[in-house]
């Protein structure tokens, strides 16, 4: 029985360690550099894919809605790139 409550007391320590930690954690946050950073990140990717689509000849991404003729599957084996209705890249 001593082995048991040693146990849970163990347990109990290490929980309010964590909770505390936690809790320090979450005072660190800073919402509005999060919000910035994502921007920021989704910015870099829609930047990215413009370019991407420019080096194809391809102005916006919309004249890829509806085209499968265009794209092309990376990584995928034949079964997928059948179902997707997609050519492999470099054909």
């Amino acid at each position: 029985m001593t082995h048991i409550l040693l146990y849970w007391n163990h347990i109990c320590v290490l929980h309010r360690q964590e909770k505390a930690f936690l809790q320090e954690l979450a005072g660190r946050l800073r919402p509005d550099v999060g919000v910035r950073r994502l921007v920021n990140l989704l910015t870099g990717w829609r930047h990215e894919i413009e370019e991407m689509l420019g080096g194809m000849g391809i102005n916006s991404i919309e004249s890829l809605r509806g085209n499968r003729l265009m794209l092309r599957g990376v990584g995928l084996n034949e079964k997928e790139l059948e179902l997707l209705g997609v050519k492999h890249a470099g054909e």
